[in-house]
């Protein structure tokens, strides 16, 4: 026996925090039974393999799927995975193995049977759900056509030069997760948007659950192809459109002449009664004041800019001879379609140059004179609409106050819209997309999905968590905090590492790195994390 001591280093940080939403909310017996091990050539389950790929997703690594190996080299393995796993049965036949058989399961039923069932379970289902879709592009030569889905350049939300797919998400009020599928990349949101909420509704029968929820989106779900359509008997809440004649004149109304009802010292509304598309609809007028204030402020300096811009070319015009009255007033129609806000009125002249050894002057062309003015009528028109907005349902219940329909139609930006900002943080590199097969592209999309979800999930139980202990955390300029984000939190527990000592056989450990704060988050976090990170239950 060597009287050397034989020291081992396991780099805990976050994910023991992982480890544990997946043992409380019993995520790893639930994927088993959806995707059972059907082959012994597979060392470990398919829910070791996905949740392997979550703790990478959520793990603050640059390094792809394939390179599990080195992920893991220096992780407690066992600890994350389950004992008897070790790196060598970590590679990318058995990730691409569990991708496949997502597929073969349907990645979107995947995802919406493993993550409704976990929210329908802990009571966490809300009246409210909101949807939206977003693309990802794709970098590199293109992609095989395995699935009925294809890569393909579309409307794109953000490089337009780059092939891309569309992922639409449906979350809770909470902004968790449950519905998550993809499309071509060419999709339509106004299509897709439509069979999402007849699909869900048929979904959520399926499921057995009773209660009605109401489908918040943006505008591109409000059209009258989609209140006419019979097979969608759901409620719903959506902007809509100004493109509408009827909603046009209302945000162009005076606004001083409105009789608004305030709310707070920013928004106050009105409430109109409608029938568009065969349907009877509640529509609520906002007047955001922070909002209308600055896109004022923005409308004045443009309008400003464009009058210098204006100035020029009109100059330039006028100092130009034009041989043709024909050539001159397309020249003038040209510059007064570029600048519908102002009003330009012109004088046409025959230009004369006298020429060398003539008593008078020939005319040699035409010359304009060009005097312009802001549109005022127009530009009040302009200015009435600004921090206006209006949304739609066709939940009529009075029980549903205005109040409530502006706040959860208001609380999209901290729900859906923060779903995509996490899935698209350079930090977690969750939506960078190595895979060359579509068929296991739409796999990973349901990994990305399930890695929001765990992630959301256990932001909501450590708020309710500190909530409930009167507790607080450090937020990242110092403040104490009861609603931190889980990213930071995260990076909060880097570097807590668990170190294992060998002396003469007796093996002693400890774990480093934690502060008090660490220690309320591991407390929040219940049993199961404090068993993880060495404390007693």
């Amino acid at each position: 026996m060597s009287d050397k001591p034989i020291t081992e280093v396991e780099e805990f940080d976050h994910l023991g925090l992982v480890a544990a939403l997946f043992k409380d909310y019993g995520l790893t017996d639930k994927i088993d039974k959806l995707l059972p091990k059907l082959s012994n050539n597979q060392k470990i389950n398919h829910s070791q393999a996905i949740q392997c790929m979550i703790y990478q997703g959520l793990g603050f690594s640059d390094r792809r799927l394939y390179s599990a190996k080195r992920f893991f080299a220096a992780k407690p393995i066992e600890t994350l995975l389950g004992r008897g796993v070790d790196l060598d049965m970590l590679n990318d036949d058995v990730l691409g193995r569990s991708l496949d058989a997502i597929h073969a399961y349907g990645p979107s039923k995947f995802f919406s049977d493993l993550a409704f069932s976990t929210l329908l379970k802990n009571e966490l289902v809300s009246k409210f759900v909101h949807m939206d879709s977003t693309s990802h592009s794709f970098f590199g030569r293109k992609y095989s056509k395995d699935s009925g889905i294809e890569v393909r350049y579309g409307h794109s939300k953000g490089r337009k030069d780059l092939t891309q797919l569309v992922q639409l998400l449906i979350t809770t009020d909470q902004g968790i997760p449950f519905w998550s599928k993809t499309y071509s990349g060419n999709a339509n949101d106004r299509e897709i948007f439509q069979q999402s909420v007849q699909s869900v509704n048929e979904y959520f029968k399926t499921c057995g659950f009773a209660d009605e929820v109401c489908v918040v989106s943006d505008s591109a779900l409000y059209s009258k192809k989609f209140l006419l359509n019979r097979d969608i008997t759901g409620s719903w809440m959506a902007r809509v459109p100004e493109s509408i004649k009827r909603a046009k004149q209302l945000v162009e109304s005076d606004h001083k002449k409105t009789p608004w009802i305030k709310i707070n010292q920013d928004y106050k509304y009105r409430e109109e009664s409608v029938s568009y598309g065969g349907k009877r609809q509640r529509w609520i007028i906002v007047n955001n004041r922070e909002a209308r204030y600055k896109e004022l402020s923005t409308l004045q300096r443009n309008l400003d800019k464009e009058e210098r811009l204006l100035e020029r070319k009109t100059k330039s015009l006028m100092n130009t001879v034009f041989q043709s009255r024909e050539t001159l007033n397309s020249e003038f129609k040209r510059i007064v379609k570029q600048h519908p806000l102002f009003q330009l009125r012109k004088t046409i002249i025959g230009h004369y140059k006298k020429r060398r050894g003539k008593k008078r002057p020939n005319q040699s062309g035409y010359k304009v004179i060009i005097g312009f003015s802001r549109h005022e009528k127009l530009i009040k028109r302009f200015e009435n609409k600004k921090g206006k907005f209006i949304i739609g349902t066709n939940f009529l219940d009075p029980k549903l106050t205005p109040e409530r329909i502006i706040e959860v139609y208001c609380g999209r930006n901290q729900n859906i819209e923060g779903c995509f900002k996490f899935i698209k943080d350079s930090s977690f590199r969750l939506n960078e997309v190595f895979l060359k097969r579509v068929d296991r592209i739409e796999s990973l999309m349901a990994i990305m999905a399930l890695s929001l979800f765990v992630n959301n999930l256990g932001q909501l139980k450590l708020r309710q968590a500190l909530k409930a202990k009167q507790l607080s955390l450090p937020s990242q300029n110092g403040k104490r905090t009861q609603r931190p984000t889980l990213k930071w939190v995260f990076q909060t527990m880097r570097n807590v590492i668990k170190v294992r000592v060998n002396i003469f056989g007796r093996v002693y450990e400890e774990f480093k790195g934690l502060d008090a704060s660490q220690r309320i988050i591991i407390e929040c976090f219940g049993p199961s994390a404090k068993m993880i990170y060495g404390s007693s239950p």
